[in-house]
């Protein structure tokens, strides 16, 4: 699930909506591929230069994490806001999705 429809938008509005979010974990998930081991601020960063909000990277993690792309690990960095936030791995086994 990648557009959480919180906002009740319908439609053409909808689709465009979630059509989207998929395009955004698409491209999270091949930063994740070309460089392993992220944090949030890291892959926001790697994002075409942090264009995007970093609640959005956040819900792509989320996401990927849930569909076995992305697995939390136990290492922590200082994220962009001054805050120690985890770090998120690759996992080989879902290369050929991407």
């Amino acid at each position: 699930m990648g557009f959480y429809n919180t906002i009740n938008e319908t439609g053409a509005e909808l689709k465009q909506s979630r059509l989207h979010t998929d395009k955004q974990e698409d491209e999270i998930a091949r930063i994740f591929r070309a460089h392993k081991r992220l944090s949030p601020s890291q892959a926001h960063e790697l994002y075409d230069g942090g264009s995007v909000p970093l609640t959005s990277i956040r819900r792509a993690i989320t996401n990927l994490t849930i569909d076995g792309v992305l697995v939390k690990t136990e290492a922590k960095r200082l994220g962009i806001y001054g805050k120690v936030e985890h770090v998120w791995e690759y996992t080989q086994g879902q290369a050929s999705l991407f």
